[in-house]
Order: structure tokens, then sequence, then C-alpha cells
């Protein structure tokens, strides 16, 4: 496949596009109460938030961390729970959505989140028609970030290479994943983790706004 010349960026969801933190905590407090387990303080749950489902749920209900069939029975039970509650406040973060609207790069999405929630609340906030090249969830491969699956997956749909490609986030897994990959990561800093810990971590750049990308895309 010849490669493009066009960047890609591959943004997080969840921290880094979206704000859905108080659903996700609304939806785990009812979940709490439904296990009659006391709720958590919203900071307890957004450190879980980017890792995936099954580690949300093992940080969370004690019985989660038992045999693989109580691990599926839990989840099925908390993301009908959460199906309640995702479209109840989700926003764009920083200038998310005028920068996606106007994006000159090609644009996909790489999320540990379930990929059934995620067009659900792109629609919802009108940004599902983008030209995605690819949208990824935590369930949609074999594998999750911090594994370089889903990333590389992304840059083959795109049909580019490492040289032309930029992972975009705020968590632990994209900053790991990218180094897996070896393209540079990008930290936001209005995420549910402080930009310093990830640039700590590994990550190359941090900003404030999307429309910083533009200073930070310069094809190699």
């Amino acid at each position: 496949m010849p490669y493009s010349m066009k960047p890609l960026l591959m943004f997080d969801f969840d921290g880094t596009l979206v704000d859905t933190g108080p659903d996700i905590v609304s939806a785990v407090n009812e979940f709490l109460a439904i296990k009659k387990l006391p709720a958590l303080p919203h900071a307890t749950v957004l450190k879980f938030i980017g890792r995936g489902l099954a580690d949300l749920l093992a940080g969370i209900v004690p019985e989660a961390q038992r045999q693989a069939q109580d691990q599926k029975a839990i989840e099925r039970e908390f993301l009908e729970v959460y199906d309640r509650h995702v479209l109840n406040s989700p926003r764009p973060l920083a200038d998310a959505a005028d920068f996606l609207r106007h994006c000159p790069y090609k644009i996909a999405i790489v999320s540990n989140k379930r990929q059934q929630f995620i067009p659900k609340i792109l629609a919802h906030l009108g940004l599902l028609d983008l030209p995605w090249v690819a949208m990824i969830g935590g369930d949609s491969l074999a594998h999750k970030k911090p594994h370089p699956e889903p990333m590389r997956t992304a840059m083959l749909k795109a049909g580019v290479d490492a040289s032309h490609a930029w992972m975009v986030g705020d968590g632990f897994p994209d900053v790991e994943g990218a180094a897996a990959c070896g393209i540079p990561c990008v930290a936001v800093e209005f995420g549910y983790v402080p930009a310093e810990e990830l640039i700590a971590r590994g990550a190359q750049y941090r900003i404030r706004y999307f429309a910083e990308l533009h200073t930070i895309i310069k094809p190699k």
C-alpha cells in the first residue's frame, strides 16, 4: 500500500476529545449503589478512565477480580447502567469541535472505551460525520492500548507510516502505545491525567488547545 504524505492524528476519546467524566462517575455510583457498595469521589473514578472497562471495574468492584465468567457478567451489568447515562452531559473539550471540523489532517479515534459508545456520543455532539479514517475502541481488536495494535491498525487504514502519525491523548496507555509504535505522543493539559505526569512518562509534546497542534505537526 502506498503511503500518503498527509499526516494522521490519532485521538484518545475520554478526557481528550470529550469530557465524559461526569456521566461515567454517575454511572459508576449508580452501579455501586446497586451492588450495595459506597459511592466513590469524582476524582477516584477519573483515575481509572482510559484503562478500559475491565480495569475500571476491577478497581471499583472487588468481585470483578474473580474468574472470567464473573468479570463478563459484571461488565454486562455495568454497560446497561452506563447506557442510561452516556448522553447526559458529554461535551467537547477545549476547542476540539472547531479543530476537528476544520482539520487539514487525517483523523482517527483510538480509545480504550467500548466502541459501541463512541459513535453514539459523536452523533450526539454533531461530530460523527467528520472524515474519520478509523474509529477504534477498546473491544474493536484483540488488543487495546498500550498494545501497539490499535494505533498500527489506524495507521494502516489511513495509509501512513510512523513518520506521519501522532497520538494525542491524556493517559498512560496513549504514551506507552505511541512509544511502542515509534510515534510521538502529544499530551493534552485538560485531560484526566496531569500533563506533567504524561511528559514524565515519555510524551514529547503538550498542548492547551488543539489549534496548537498546527505548530507541532510537521511531516518528517
